[in-house]
């Protein structure tokens, strides 16, 4: 196993600029989620393999964006993986969330997606920086609640015997 750093502090900020996290209020279970994509998958279901597919496709073009610092790629490949994940699996979202976005778009978000374990509580959206105050007063009054977010720069930390830290 080797650790691999992705984009430079610079571009890590500028990125986390374009973050913008809120709290939805509606945690969803994914293991039933997650059970039926892994039968689906031990079926040799080819549609779910073309699915899976995509998804590695996008990991590997969000790794090349910020490795060229492309942000405009970054905030496309991660919209894109939303909108593939979406079409999979409708039940991960609601029709609130899927209004919200929607409007987010409209007063400034540049692409978003459910984040969490197959559709967690929280929403991560791309957004214009100069949007930030539109969009959390939007989120509040919709009835989401506003997160702070930050890159972690530090890495990957492993806990080895004795539980001594190994920074990789």
């Amino acid at each position: 196993m080797r650790r691999e750093a992705l984009g430079d502090a610079r571009f890590l900020g500028e990125i986390e600029r374009h973050l913008f996290l809120v709290y939805t209020g509606k945690p969803r279970f994914s293991g039933a989620n997650n059970w039926t994509l892994f039968k689906r998958h031990m079926d040799g279901d080819r549609i779910l393999q073309r699915f899976f597919d995509r998804l590695r496709d996008h990991a590997l073009a969000m790794a090349e964006a910020i490795g060229r610092r492309d942000l405009q790629e970054v905030i496309r490949v991660f919209h894109a993986d939303w909108l593939a994940r979406r079409q999979m699996l409708p039940a991960m979202t609601t029709p609130a969330i899927d209004a919200f976005l929607r409007q987010a778009m409209l007063r400034g978000a540049l692409g978003g997606r459910l984040c969490g374990a197959g559709g967690g509580g929280c929403l991560a959206l791309f957004i214009r920086p100069e949007a930030r105050p539109r969009l959390a007063e939007f989120a509040e009054r919709f009835g989401f609640r506003v997160l702070p977010c930050r890159i972690h720069r530090r890495g990957v930390v492993v806990r080895g015997l004795r539980d001594k830290e190994i920074e990789r």
